[in-house]
């Protein structure tokens, strides 16, 4: 098994990060409301079990990224 720098494990982290901040953001210029944002589950992609907890999680990380991107003023 591959161990990775401490510099690569960030960069894969902080692209998982991008890559949801994208993809949320994109769905917000689609007009989705916070609530079909967290139906569309641009975080876990799916809810497959223990649903509430994870539409409860799924929620707080969209409305984080939200946050970050009023802050950038890119929503």
């Amino acid at each position: 098994m591959k161990r990775h720098s401490e510099d690569e494990v960030l960069k894969i982290y902080e692209s998982v990060f991008d890559r949801r901040r994208k993809v949320i953001l994109n769905l917000v210029e689609q007009g989705l409301t916070r609530a079909e944002l967290v139906r569309s589950a641009p975080i876990y992609g799916t809810h497959p079990y223990e649903t509430e907890i994870l539409k409860y999680f799924e929620a707080r990380m969209i409305d984080l990224h939200l946050e970050e991107l009023s802050l950038s003023n890119s929503v």
